[in-house]
């Protein structure tokens, strides 16, 4: 078929050849030959195919297909349009001239269209596909027709000169056509040799045939010359070939019941193409479904096993074919099939299972299967693949298996006992007993038949360790060719099989003890050098006088049962440390609320009380003592956020290199001096969009760490600064799930040659108050573990009892570069929301002055009675009447009978019926410019993220003392103030 395809190309450009070298000149063309042959063959085909390119661009969005579309209006409008002026008043030029611009624009989009069938698969185009299509068609149409008019108009220049033939233009624009349109199809055939799709051979021995064709014109010497007719007779052909290659295609899809989208996604996908030949070759079923449950891909093996054919199967429900009404649970409330009416998921991202069901065949009998179900998202929906195998041998095989294996241990303990009196009264009796002498041989080979083919590994073997007989399985296990390679190979069991010489002196120490082991677990070396789990059960034999003979039993492979196990008990313990987080995280939010509210209660009473107290009293003493310890109880708390990853502060592009480089002084001071410090700090070093302080400490924890690691001897420390790839990040890191999005981190390495870290302490390391070093320590390595939570990286351990400990810090690069080093000096302090002007009193210092008392009447919003009362004596001092409610609601009813009167509000965030956001809303719609104060126990960064209708003048931390109070009062009575003389002034 194919060589027959390509004859007519060989035999046009022997005819062009010869004909070129001929000057015959024939009167021109009849009057509407051309114009019929070109709206045949070369504008009803090339519309037809712009028609499927458009649908299969349709239900695709696949560019090529767009492209090739283009291609064939362009030509058809140039032949259609061309053949119907060659009468006109501009003659040959202006046919010629309509017909090479429609080439022209055909052969540039064929050749963009060929480009992509061989280029990286790209995504398809998804929305907006019928306007797309619908201008690309008729913008082409419109800037064709355009350049026709023009040609009509003589407004172009003339591509032939009559009686002197083609110009330099005509043959130029010619020539870049039969260039494009040969390369086009060159690409296509390739496309076609790769894949095999049929349409890329029609399509491209068409495209070659039309350059061969324009190339007859390209050569003819004046118009109507019998080598431009044999140009155009090819060009016909061309386009016949387009036209067969793609009704072929199009039948194809309604033949075989597909979408353009899943025949695209095979022609232009060489792994589809493989994809489809192993769904072919595979010997068990493999069944494709939609979300509705129906079908989509039928193989030929689901054909032989169901015995629906492909057309029976295709579009019907999978659930009316071969499930029943007794298919496990799991199948019924898996994320793969959610009722027993309809076949579905749920979820968008993919999910597998693995089952056994019972499925029915077509003539009605049932049989057992193993279902691997895998469920994806595709473009069309989501899709579930299964695959099915028919077990029906294996669970036979299996039930006799068990029973085979059962009754051989019996029979092999009962039989040799059996041969041994049997071979020892045979010798005595043999003239006697000949009958007794057949039953055993019989029930030798009976014995010998079990021995060969049981799956499990059979043995005996010597009291010093060698094999006296083995079956197949157990060679197999160990990875020898036979039993005799076995045998052969292994003269010491113990020495050359054992992984472990301990498990082999433990194995014997039980046989000595009770005479047999069961399920006894051990590693063995395998042949290829790997290792393998195996489960052993042996017991000694002896003979009649009591005295051990050899041992026997059987090994069964455990490696895959193991390595489950290793699975299992990895996500266990990943399970493990993500209920541990979410714990220590509730309980850090709750310190962050409630013990801040106590400690606000504490702090703010001690400060009243100091007050009314002369300074140099000895209860002022205690009180100082007292208030000190307040505010380091204040710390604990925010060094909890900080381990949550709650507290960021201000980021700014940071020299991961610059900055241990100026903190390795203040390192220095407190690293004992038996210690040592080698740094690999490169200039410049990776740039981060880090807070810079908060960097600082993580470093300092980490290198406290270390060189307490290292003990009372000398050790040493390496500070190390690296660019990382995500490759080189291991997968046992924290927190726990985090995946890298970068192409390359910063790494933070500290390495010490102390004791290292004991296995059982690795789970607990980054615990709160966790330690194993002194009492009353253990918040180091959290907080630097919150540190890099709140900067979006990671922080992997490696270490070992006696070989030293390695942590390395990734955290993600910035795109801006690292400002100079002056450009940092003096910068501080934390960024706030966009248009949320306000300050946060400082927290803390002990009680002093507050610069300007106050006057008037205020708001006090607070649900706890102990702050609400602490916080209005603090508000009396200062010189202001006192408003105090317990909660919004209350406060909204207040405020409007004294709304006149009141000069700010001061409220709490956390309150139960309106919060503090509701409540500042509430009191703004009654009076818009009120100043409000908001005060809350969590971190500011977190309560002052998101959008809010409202924002207060001021956000207020808890605990607070009076100075940070009357601060905040200044603040916000001065920033209405400012806004009511900006108003003035307006």
């Amino acid at each position: 078929m194919k060589s027959l395809a390509s004859f007519p190309i060989i035999a046009f450009i022997t005819i062009i050849v010869t004909l070129g070298q001929l000057d015959i000149r024939t009167p021109f063309d009849p009057p509407y030959l051309l114009p019929v042959l070109n709206a045949l063959f070369l504008s009803v085909t090339p519309f037809f195919v712009a028609f499927i390119a458009g649908r299969i661009f349709l239900a695709t969005g696949n560019r090529t297909a767009l492209l090739l579309g283009c291609g064939m209006v362009s030509l058809g409008l140039g032949g259609l349009i061309s053949g119907w002026f060659i009468g006109g008043s501009g003659g040959p030029n202006v046919t010629i001239t309509i017909y090479n611009t429609g080439v022209l624009f055909c052969s540039f989009f064929h050749a963009a269209g060929a480009i992509l069938t061989v280029a990286p698969p790209a995504a398809n185009l998804s929305n907006n596909r019928k306007p797309m299509l619908a201008t690309f068609y008729i913008c082409l149409a419109l800037i064709l027709i355009a350049l026709d008019l023009a040609a009509v108009k003589g407004l172009t220049p003339p591509l032939i000169v009559q009686g002197a033939g083609p110009t330099l233009l005509g043959r130029m624009i010619l020539g870049t056509a039969i260039i494009l349109l040969g390369t086009s199809s060159v690409f296509f055939i390739k496309r076609h040799i790769n894949t095999r799709e049929r349409l890329f051979f029609w399509y491209g021995m068409g495209l070659l045939l039309v350059a061969t064709g324009l190339t007859g014109v390209f050569l003819q010497k004046a118009v109507g010359s019998p080598i431009g007719w044999v140009g155009r007779f090819a060009q016909y052909t061309g386009g016949l070939y387009i036209l067969i290659g793609t009704w072929r295609f199009y039948r194809t899809l309604h033949h075989d019941h597909m979408t353009f989208e899943a025949a695209i996604a095979g022609i232009f996908s060489e792994a589809e193409a493989n994809y489809k030949a192993l769904i072919d070759a595979a010997r068990d079923a493999i069944v494709s479904i939609n979300g509705e449950g129906r079908v989509l891909l039928w193989s030929n093996a689901a054909e032989n096993i169901f015995g629906y054919s492909r057309k029976e199967a295709i579009g019907n429900s999978l659930k009316d074919l071969i499930l029943t009404n007794t298919y496990p649970e799991e199948l019924q409330k898996g994320p793969v099939f959610q009722s027993r009416n309809s076949v579905t998921t749920s979820k968008a991202e993919e999910t597998s299972i693995l089952m056994e069901a019972k499925v029915r065949a077509r003539d009605g009998s049932f049989f057992p299967a193993e279902i691997s179900a895998s469920t994806r998202t595709a473009s069309s929906g989501v899709i579930t693949t299964l695959i099915i195998k028919d077990i029906t041998e294996r669970k036979r095989v299996e039930e006799e298996l068990d029973r085979y294996r059962h009754l051989l241990e019996e029979q092999v303990r009962k039989r040799t006992e059996e041969l041994s009196e049997a071979n020892q009264k045979l010798h005595e009796e043999i003239a006697y007993h000949k009958q007794t002498g057949k039953e055993l041989q019989r029930a030798e080979e009976k014995y010998r038949s079990i021995f060969e083919n049981a799956v499990e590994g059979v043995f005996q073997t010597t009291l010093g360790g060698r094999f006296l007989s083995a079956n197949r399985a157990l060679a197999h296990i160990l990875g020898y060719e036979s039993p005799e390679d076995l045998m052969a190979s292994v003269t010491d069991i113990g020495r050359q099989l054992y992984v472990n010489h301990e498990e082999r002196t433990e194995y014997l120490r039980l046989i000595d003890e009770a005479g047999e082991v069961k399920d006894f677990e051990a590693r063995m070396h395998h042949k290829d050098g790997g290792i393998c789990w195996v489960s052993i059960n042996t017991r000694l034999v002896r003979d009649s006088d009591g005295n051990p003979r050899h041992y026997e039993g059987f090994i069964e492979d455990i490696t895959d049962h193991r390595r489950v196990e290793r699975e299992r008990e990895k996500l266990d313990s990943q399970n493990r440390q993500l209920q541990k987080a979410e714990s220590l995280g509730r309980m850090a939010g709750a310190i962050a609320h409630h013990f801040n509210n106590k400690l606000g209660v504490v702090i703010g009473n001690l400060e009243l009380a100091m007050d009314d107290m002369p300074r140099h009293s000895g209860p002022a003493g205690n009180l100082t003592a007292a208030m000190d310890a307040a505010n380091k109880a204040a710390e604990v708390s925010g060094l909890m956020l900080t381990y949550l990853g709650q507290t960021t502060g201000k980021r700014e592009p940071l020299d991961v290199s610059e900055i241990c480089r100026r903190h390795l002084p203040m390192l220095r001071t407190f690293i004992p001096p038996n210690v040592i410090m080698e740094t690999d700090l490169p200039s410049p070093g990776p740039v981060i969009s880090a807070n810079e302080n908060q960097i600082q400490q993580a470093l300092t924890n980490l290198v406290t760490n270390a060189w307490e690691a290292c003990g009372d001897g000398r050790g040493t420390i390496h500070l190390r600064v690296k660019t990382v790839s995500p490759a080189e990040i291991s997968i046992e890191r924290r927190p726990i799930g985090w995946q890298p999005k970068d192409d390359s981190y910063a790494c933070l390495e500290v390495r010490d040659g102390g004791s290292g870290i004991a296995v059982e302490d690795m789970e607990n390391l980054f615990d709160p108050f966790f330690s194993s070093k002194f009492a009353g320590r253990g918040l180091g390595l959290p907080l630097v573990l919150g540190i890099v939570r709140a900067h979006g990286g990671a922080l992997e351990v490696e270490s070992a009892p006696g070989q030293g400990s390695v942590f390395r810090v990734f955290l993600p690069l910035s795109a801006a570069a690292a400002p100079p080093q002056s450009d940092k000096a003096g910068s501080s302090g934390d960024t706030l929301p966009q248009g949320a002007p306000m300050i946060t009193p400082e927290r803390g210092k002990a009680s002093s002055p507050v610069p300007a008392e106050g006057s008037g009447m205020m708001l006090l919003v607070e649900d706890e009675e102990m702050v609400r009362n602490m916080a209005a004596a603090m508000l009396t001092r200062l010189g202001f009447t006192v408003l105090a409610v317990k909660d919004g609601v209350e406060a909204v009813e207040v405020f409007r009978q004294h709304q006149d009167e009141i000069r700010f509000v001061l409220s709490d965030l956390t309150m139960p019926r309106m919060n503090g956001w509701e409540t500042l809303a509430a009191l703004r719609k009654l009076q818009p410019d009120i100043p409000v104060i908001l005060a809350s126990g969590y971190d500011k960064n977190q309560v002052m993220s998101g959008n809010h209708p409202e924002w207060p003048q001021v956000f207020l931390g808890k605990p607070y003392n009076r100075k940070g109070l009357g601060d905040a009062i200044d603040q916000a009575l001065r920033k209405k103030k400012s806004l009511i003389e900006e108003q003035n002034d307006d």
